[in-house]
């Protein structure tokens, strides 16, 4: 069965039906469970390896790492309760450190190097705030400094725990670090943690024994196979034809040299309410495709208002399922979460047209869970000279599928928590659970709400981009969420055609794209009377092929035709890229940029 030739919805279907089985594929391998072999024998899958301290290179942000957030809150409180909590977390951890697969074969001998400490110790944090009640504020700050946890090795660096005791309840708020493991490790990992810490039996499939480690060897074992070597062929093929990044307007030009300095915020509104969620998904239906396709495409058509270039990549998260694997009775299906270029053409004609375009990459990607290109995306950064930049300037989550405990089927002690007595079992709540993509300036996180609502989590950096640009993007976002449920010609809109439909202040007139397209040719001639020949690549300005003679006579071209004053250093400073000197030229001609 070729995946890509199928509907997106007979896809999904498929992928709904293998996530609901429960009985085991005669097609797919019995693990064996080998402590040895899967310890020693496999390394890092190729998700951890992105992220492992000793290769950082694809989705580096500085020294700035995605931890997934995780807090959770107890009704009890008291002298003893946080007391006892913080120390039973601590035992609990300690004890999962020398048990867990990926920091036994790689990270505990990494700490050992850096620290030159035999002993590795986890120490959870006990905040006292006995005396008032629980204050948002206090654990909103907690929370962007467990987000945003760089690397340290005089501490732990991919694990905190931070207790905080209230006049009214007791908060457990941690991180953790993506080298340590991936969104169905942070579900074994937690249920394991409070299964030792507090004595609750949990009821999910995590149950049969087995861990991460087996998906990864199972993962690994397929590397040689036709359908791996095909699908590493496709995932090349496809790198070598990336259109550009989007640039969107900045801030400061040199604020792309300011990462570690940035803030990261996190604001959340609704785009539908429960019934609009029914509805949409209804529509969607009808048209025979798939709700992250249409989400994206949205997205993608908002974001091309203040994109000069008509076709260009967005980062997307991706849930890859990996095969099915059998354990005794039981057959489940993993799956881990990785990030993937999507392509975008705004020039294609209508909206349903540029769906089934998405459609078709998210048919690819699926396919090609099993290759997921990482090296090659290594050697792309490196032969574009991105250096220091990121690699995704604009990110989408819509797809990301966490399993983790909730309420109604955790939390059942089987056993007097901690001799306290059938009174003083706290009820536990999880707050959230998230895994936040820093590496993104900016990026939505598409989610369902505790009353069917459809959310959106709007994380960005506040002093990276122009004032008003991503404010822009989400609100004609928003709004044409909205539209499509009442306008049956929405799906015949062309990209521009949307763009009429909000009401904006900030809206980019045709005339200013085409005079940037009008500033780009310029800049591409001058080139080609300086240099003779056309660079297979132009992403960056500086080092496409000229000679320091080459580079100051480009800077007198680009002067006389545009009335300016380009030192080479300048390039350098304020242009890194074709599209970068576009956007600043404009700026200074008055162009509006939003």
């Amino acid at each position: 069965m070729n995946i890509e030739n199928l509907d997106p919805i007979e896809r999904e279907k498929i992928l709904k039906e293998l996530l609901e089985s429960t009985k085991p594929s005669k097609k797919n391998q019995t693990i064996i469970h080998n402590d040895q072999e899967r310890f020693d024998i496999y390394p890092l899958s190729d998700v951890q390896k992105s992220y492992w301290v000793e290769n950082k290179g694809v989705l580096k942000f500085n020294r700035r790492l995605s931890n997934i957030y995780v807090c959770l809150n107890f009704d009890k409180t008291g002298f003893i309760f946080p007391k006892i909590l913080k120390v039973r977390l601590e035992k609990s951890v300690n004890l999962l450190i020398q048990n867990h697969d990926i920091l036994r074969t790689k990270i505990v001998k990494e700490f050992k190097q850096q620290t030159s400490n035999e002993k590795l110790k986890f120490r959870v944090e006990l905040k006292k705030y006995s005396k008032i009640l629980r204050n948002e504020n206090i654990l909103e700050s907690q929370k962007q400094s467990l987000i945003n946890n760089h690397i340290n090795y005089g501490e732990w660096p991919l694990l905190k725990i931070i207790v905080t005791q209230w006049k009214d309840s007791t908060n457990v708020q941690m991180s953790i670090s993506p080298l340590l493991m991936d969104g169905d490790g942070v579900a074994l990992f937690l249920t394991q943690l409070f299964q030792n810490a507090l004595g609750f039996r949990h009821k999910r499939v995590y149950d049969n024994g087995l861990t991460y480690r087996d998906y990864v060897v199972h993962y690994e074992k397929q590397k040689g196979t036709t359908d791996y070597l095909n699908a590493k062929e496709k995932k090349i093929a496809r790198l070598e034809n990336l259109p550009p990044a989007p640039n969107l307007p900045l801030k400061d030009r040199r604020s792309i040299r300011k990462f570690e300095n940035q803030r990261f915020k996190i604001d959340k509104f609704t785009l539908l309410t429960a019934q609009e969620w029914e509805e949409f998904q209804e529509l969607i239906a009808k048209k025979k495709v798939t709700v992250p396709a249409v989400l994206l495409t949205m997205f993608a058509d908002a974001v091309s208002k203040w994109v000069a270039s008509p076709r260009y990549y967005l980062g997307m998260i991706n849930t890859y399922h990996l095969p099915e694997l059998e354990s005794a009775n039981v057959s489940i299906l993993g799956n881990f979460n990785t990030v993937d270029f999507i392509e975008f053409d705004s020039g294609i004609a209508t909206f349903y047209e540029r769906v089934l375009d998405i459609s078709k990459q998210f048919a690819f990607n699926y396919d090609n869970g099993r290759y997921s290109g990482f090296e090659e995306i290594r050697k792309l950064r490196v032969d574009r000279q991105l250096g220091a930049e990121v690699t995704f300037p604009v990110g989408f989550n819509c797809t990301v599928n966490i399993a983790h405990p909730s309420q109604d089927d955790v939390l059942k002690p089987n056993n007097i928590l901690m001799k306290f007595g059938e009174k003083y079992l706290p009820s536990l709540k999880m707050e959230e659970l998230n895994i936040y993509t820093t590496q993104f300036p900016f990026i939505p996180t598409i989610e369902r709400g505790d009353s069917g609502e459809l959310n959106c989590k709007f994380a960005r950096y506040l002093e990276y981009f122009q004032d008003g640009v991503l404010e822009d993007i989400l609100g004609s976002f928003k709004q044409n969420i909205k539209l499509i449920l009442n306008d049956e010609n929405y799906w015949c809109y062309s990209t521009k055609e949307t763009f009429k439909n909000i009401a904006s202040s900030n809206f980019v007139e045709p005339e200013s794209q085409y005079y940037r397209k009008e500033i780009l040719n310029k800049i591409k001639k001058i080139h080609f009377d300086i240099v003779g020949f056309k660079p297979e690549n132009l992403e960056n300005l500086y080092f496409f092929g000229m000679y320091s003679i080459q580079i100051l006579r480009f800077c007198s071209e680009i002067n006389k035709e545009f009335d300016e004053s380009f030192t080479p250093d300048d390039l350098l400073l304020f242009a890194e890229t074709v599209n970068d000197l576009v956007e600043y030229i404009a700026y200074k001609k008055g162009v509006n940029n939003g």
